[in-house]
Protein backbone atom coordinates (compact mmCIF):
# COMPACT_ATOMS: atom_id res chain seq x y z
CA UNK A 1 0.00 0.00 0.00
CA UNK A 2 2.87 2.30 0.64
CA UNK A 3 3.93 2.03 -3.04
CA UNK A 4 0.47 3.14 -4.13
CA UNK A 5 0.73 6.29 -2.00
CA UNK A 6 4.09 7.18 -3.60
CA UNK A 7 2.77 6.94 -7.13
CA UNK A 8 0.89 10.22 -7.21
CA UNK A 9 3.88 11.98 -5.66
CA UNK A 10 6.28 10.36 -8.15
CA UNK A 11 4.04 11.35 -11.04
CA UNK A 12 3.84 14.89 -9.71
CA UNK A 13 7.63 14.97 -9.35
CA UNK A 14 8.08 13.70 -12.93
CA UNK A 15 5.72 16.41 -14.17
CA UNK A 16 7.60 19.02 -12.18
CA UNK A 17 10.95 17.83 -13.62
CA UNK A 18 9.69 17.60 -17.21
CA UNK A 19 10.96 21.10 -18.23
CA UNK A 20 14.34 20.31 -16.71
CA UNK A 21 14.58 17.01 -18.62
CA UNK A 22 13.61 18.77 -21.84
CA UNK A 23 16.26 21.43 -21.22
CA UNK A 24 18.95 18.78 -20.65
CA UNK A 25 17.88 16.96 -23.83
CA UNK A 26 18.05 20.17 -25.86
CA UNK A 27 21.42 21.03 -24.33
CA UNK A 28 22.74 17.58 -25.24
CA UNK A 29 21.41 17.87 -28.82
CA UNK A 30 23.00 21.31 -29.17
CA UNK A 31 26.31 19.95 -27.90
CA UNK A 32 26.19 17.12 -30.44
CA UNK A 33 25.47 19.61 -33.22
CA UNK A 34 28.42 21.79 -32.20
CA UNK A 35 30.77 18.79 -32.13
CA UNK A 36 29.51 17.54 -35.51
CA UNK A 37 29.91 21.03 -36.98
CA UNK A 38 33.48 21.24 -35.65
CA UNK A 39 34.44 17.88 -37.11
CA UNK A 40 32.88 18.71 -40.46
CA UNK A 41 34.58 22.09 -40.53
CA UNK A 42 37.96 20.46 -39.80
CA UNK A 43 37.50 17.98 -42.64
CA UNK A 44 36.54 20.74 -45.05
CA UNK A 45 39.54 22.87 -44.05
CA UNK A 46 41.86 19.89 -44.53
CA UNK A 47 40.46 19.26 -47.99
CA UNK A 48 40.64 22.94 -48.92
CA UNK A 49 44.37 23.03 -48.20
CA UNK A 50 45.08 20.36 -50.80
CA UNK A 51 45.51 21.63 -54.35
CA UNK A 52 43.17 20.55 -57.11
CA UNK A 53 43.91 19.55 -60.69
CA UNK A 54 42.46 22.84 -61.91
CA UNK A 55 45.18 24.78 -60.02
CA UNK A 56 47.81 23.43 -62.44
CA UNK A 57 47.97 24.61 -66.05
CA UNK A 58 47.57 21.71 -68.46
CA UNK A 59 49.28 21.73 -71.86
CA UNK A 60 47.25 22.36 -74.99
CA UNK A 61 47.99 18.96 -76.49
CA UNK A 62 49.23 15.62 -75.11
CA UNK A 63 50.97 13.31 -77.55
CA UNK A 64 52.29 9.73 -77.21
CA UNK A 65 55.69 10.90 -76.02
CA UNK A 66 54.08 12.94 -73.25
CA UNK A 67 51.87 10.00 -72.26
CA UNK A 68 54.97 7.77 -72.05
CA UNK A 69 56.64 10.34 -69.80
CA UNK A 70 53.50 10.44 -67.65
CA UNK A 71 53.49 6.65 -67.36
CA UNK A 72 57.12 6.71 -66.26
CA UNK A 73 56.41 9.51 -63.79
CA UNK A 74 53.49 7.58 -62.31
CA UNK A 75 55.72 4.51 -62.01
CA UNK A 76 58.40 6.51 -60.18
CA UNK A 77 55.77 8.12 -57.99
CA UNK A 78 54.40 4.72 -57.00
CA UNK A 79 57.90 3.60 -56.01
CA UNK A 80 58.42 6.83 -54.02
CA UNK A 81 55.11 6.35 -52.20
CA UNK A 82 56.09 2.83 -51.16
CA UNK A 83 59.60 3.89 -50.13
CA UNK A 84 58.39 6.92 -48.19
CA UNK A 85 55.68 4.92 -46.44
CA UNK A 86 58.16 2.19 -45.52
CA UNK A 87 60.63 4.74 -44.16
CA UNK A 88 57.87 6.47 -42.18
CA UNK A 89 56.60 3.22 -40.67
CA UNK A 90 60.12 2.11 -39.78
CA UNK A 91 61.22 5.40 -38.22
CA UNK A 92 62.25 5.65 -34.61
CA UNK A 93 59.58 7.71 -32.85
CA UNK A 94 62.21 9.14 -30.51
CA UNK A 95 64.24 10.60 -33.39
CA UNK A 96 62.89 14.08 -34.14
CA UNK A 97 64.88 14.53 -37.35
CA UNK A 98 62.80 12.04 -39.31
CA UNK A 99 60.37 13.63 -41.75
CA UNK A 100 56.66 13.67 -40.99
CA UNK A 101 54.48 11.30 -43.05
CA UNK A 102 51.65 13.83 -43.29
CA UNK A 103 53.89 16.44 -44.91
CA UNK A 104 55.44 13.92 -47.27
CA UNK A 105 52.09 12.46 -48.28
CA UNK A 106 50.80 15.94 -49.13
CA UNK A 107 53.86 16.50 -51.34
CA UNK A 108 53.28 13.13 -53.03
CA UNK A 109 49.61 13.96 -53.61
CA UNK A 110 50.60 17.32 -55.11
CA UNK A 111 53.02 15.57 -57.43
CA UNK A 112 50.28 13.12 -58.46
CA UNK A 113 47.97 16.02 -59.23
CA UNK A 114 50.69 17.70 -61.33
CA UNK A 115 51.05 14.54 -63.40
CA UNK A 116 47.28 14.25 -63.81
CA UNK A 117 47.08 17.89 -64.95
CA UNK A 118 50.12 17.64 -67.23
CA UNK A 119 48.72 14.58 -68.99
CA UNK A 120 45.12 15.84 -68.84
CA UNK A 121 44.04 12.60 -67.19
CA UNK A 122 41.13 14.32 -65.45
CA UNK A 123 39.41 14.85 -68.79
CA UNK A 124 37.33 12.06 -70.26
CA UNK A 125 38.73 10.37 -73.33
CA UNK A 126 38.43 7.26 -75.44
CA UNK A 127 42.13 6.39 -75.69
CA UNK A 128 42.89 3.12 -73.86
CA UNK A 129 46.30 4.40 -72.73
CA UNK A 130 44.74 7.50 -71.16
CA UNK A 131 42.14 5.32 -69.45
CA UNK A 132 44.85 3.07 -68.00
CA UNK A 133 46.91 6.06 -66.86
CA UNK A 134 43.82 7.59 -65.26
CA UNK A 135 43.17 4.31 -63.43
CA UNK A 136 46.80 4.23 -62.27
CA UNK A 137 46.62 7.82 -61.00
CA UNK A 138 43.34 7.13 -59.20
CA UNK A 139 44.78 4.01 -57.58
CA UNK A 140 47.83 5.98 -56.44
CA UNK A 141 45.43 8.35 -54.69
CA UNK A 142 43.71 5.36 -53.07
CA UNK A 143 47.08 3.98 -52.04
CA UNK A 144 48.05 7.28 -50.41
CA UNK A 145 44.74 7.40 -48.54
CA UNK A 146 45.25 3.84 -47.36
CA UNK A 147 48.76 4.60 -46.11
CA UNK A 148 47.42 7.72 -44.36
CA UNK A 149 44.87 5.62 -42.47
CA UNK A 150 47.45 2.98 -41.62
CA UNK A 151 49.96 5.57 -40.45
CA UNK A 152 47.40 7.28 -38.22
CA UNK A 153 46.67 3.93 -36.61
CA UNK A 154 50.40 3.17 -36.36
CA UNK A 155 51.09 6.56 -34.74
CA UNK A 156 48.35 5.91 -32.19
CA UNK A 157 49.35 2.37 -31.24
CA UNK A 158 52.51 1.14 -32.96
CA UNK A 159 54.85 3.97 -32.01
CA UNK A 160 53.81 3.76 -28.37
CA UNK A 161 54.50 0.02 -28.38
CA UNK A 162 57.84 0.63 -30.09
CA UNK A 163 58.89 3.09 -27.40
CA UNK A 164 57.86 0.66 -24.67
CA UNK A 165 59.87 -2.11 -26.36
CA UNK A 166 62.93 0.14 -26.55
CA UNK A 167 62.61 1.17 -22.90
CA UNK A 168 62.19 -2.44 -21.74
CA UNK A 169 65.15 -3.62 -23.79
CA UNK A 170 67.37 -0.81 -22.49
CA UNK A 171 66.44 -1.69 -18.89
CA UNK A 172 67.12 -5.39 -19.53
CA UNK A 173 70.48 -4.69 -21.19
CA UNK A 174 71.50 -2.36 -18.38
CA UNK A 175 70.59 -5.02 -15.81
CA UNK A 176 72.53 -7.65 -17.71
CA UNK A 177 75.61 -5.40 -17.93
CA UNK A 178 75.56 -4.85 -14.18
CA UNK A 179 75.62 -8.58 -13.42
Amino acid sequence: MEGEDDRPEAAAERRANRPYRRFVGLLFAALLLVVAFGVLRGVIQRLDRLPSVESFTPPDRVDDRALRACAEDLDRLEARIRTTAGRSFARDPRAPETPDWQEESEQLETERLRIVARCRLHESGTDAVVTDLTTAADQLETMLRSYNLLFDRHAADGEKASMEVRAALERALAALRSR
